[in-house]
């Protein structure tokens, strides 16, 4: 339901599965494709840690464990409706038990459900040196967050112990110590991590241009969004917006904010009226993500992709003048193209030519300050 279309799995699938614990995602989900994995034989040690009765790595059963715990902050108690059922068939099945579950949610505070997430966290323990390869900060939390907990006491004093050992050494007094530093870890490193990290605000909006420009426009403006555990999804269309909110209003406990183009009134009114009190909608009052920048600078901005593209021998200079009477500059643009003989417009390399080349906060029009600050405003109340 959150992440984006599935990719194939690549060459590594330890390294896939370390992504995935951290990605964020519908707990059932994640779920069954971990236990997907435990059934996978042979050679499953290569992708997954099983720690079943292993006493050395308590550490890195607490690290799954607070991870898991920010998780499950995040969606409501429904999203983890139907884990226990699913438990039957799983290599775990045996090795949890109603009294592990039980000392989970006197310790953490947490409701049945959630902590049942919690108990399998501290049995499945992904690969977390994995995670080297990649190219953000994922690995860089990760090796932050291991080194000071084996280093704070609360950690320390349960190397070594069996899990009854465990569960009478770890208080909840030392579990909200935990649990505060590791948030101060991920704040301080948030920058560098990708947005499906423990996002703190979901932003639907309708399509990969969008998922790609807003970002980019709000940096003009002043706001770096990547410090602000925001994630954007693109849902592919207006009515598919309307459904993943439906869905997503029951399953996750963080703000949504929808962002519909102009023409989507049926679509955005449906959301409108289902609209929980902690989110917020933004109908494009300009059309479209284009047509939140003014128009001068996007002719000139469309002047200098159209030259990149053409011989200049041949070319014709777009003006102002050009885009009257229009109401949104998608179809006047594929007319363009069309006049040119370029074939279709691609709307994405063109969004992504205008990433690169956008320069200052006054290219951008009222209404795309106006839904920037909407962003920032529900960000802030989120905190």
């Amino acid at each position: 339901m959150l992440s984006q279309p599935r990719q194939s799995i690549a060459k590594n699938e330890g390294l896939s599965l370390a992504e995935r614990f951290l990605l964020f995602e519908e707990p059932k989900t994640k779920w069954l494709r971990l236990n997907r994995l435990l059934k996978q034989k042979p050679g499953i040690s290569d992708r997954l840690k099983l720690n079943l009765g292993n006493s050395d790595d308590n550490v890195q059963r607490l690290l799954s464990v607070l991870f898991a715990a920010e998780e499950a902050q995040r969606f409501e108690s429904k999203a983890f409706e139907g884990i226990a059922s699913s438990l039957t068939n799983s290599e775990l099945a045996e090795h949890l038990t109603e009294s592990e579950v039980t000392y989970w949610s006197q310790t953490t505070g947490l409701d049945l459900d959630k902590s049942l997430w919690l108990a399998i966290a501290y049995h499945v323990i992904p690969e977390w040196h994995r995670l080297d390869r990649l190219q953000d900060g994922r690995f860089e939390l990760i090796e932050t967050c291991l080194e000071w907990l084996h280093k704070d006491p609360s950690s320390i004093r349960l190397l070594g112990l069996s899990q009854k050992q465990f569960r009478k050494a770890f208080t909840t007094e030392h579990w909200l110590v935990l649990l505060k530093q590791l948030r101060t870890i991920i704040d301080g490193r948030r920058a560098s991590l990708p947005a499906n990290v423990l996002p703190k605000m979901l932003v639907l909006v309708e399509g990969p241009t969008d998922n790609l420009l807003l970002p980019c426009f709000a940096k003009n403006a002043g706001v770096d969004l990547n410090t602000f555990s925001i994630m954007f999804i693109s849902a592919g269309g207006a009515k598919q917006i309307a459904r993943r909110y439906g869905l997503l209003k029951e399953m996750v406990s963080i703000p949504i904010f929808c962002v519909f183009d102009g023409d989507a009134q049926t679509e955005s009114d449906k959301v409108r009226n289902n609209l929980r009190s902690s989110d917020c909608l933004h109908v494009l009052a300009d059309g479209e993500i284009e047509d939140v920048l003014n128009l001068d600078s996007f002719v000139n901005h469309l002047n200098n992709y159209f030259s990149s593209l053409t011989n200049t021998s041949y070319y014709q200079t777009i003006s102002p003048v050009d885009f009257d009477g229009v109401s949104g500059r998608g179809e006047r643009l594929e007319r363009f193209w069309r006049d040119r003989k370029l074939g279709h417009f691609d709307k994405l390399h063109f969004a992504r030519f205008l990433a690169d080349a956008l320069g200052s906060e006054d290219e951008i029009s009222l209404d795309g300050k106006t839904l920037i600050a909407s962003l920032v405003r529900l960000r802030n109340l989120s905190k």
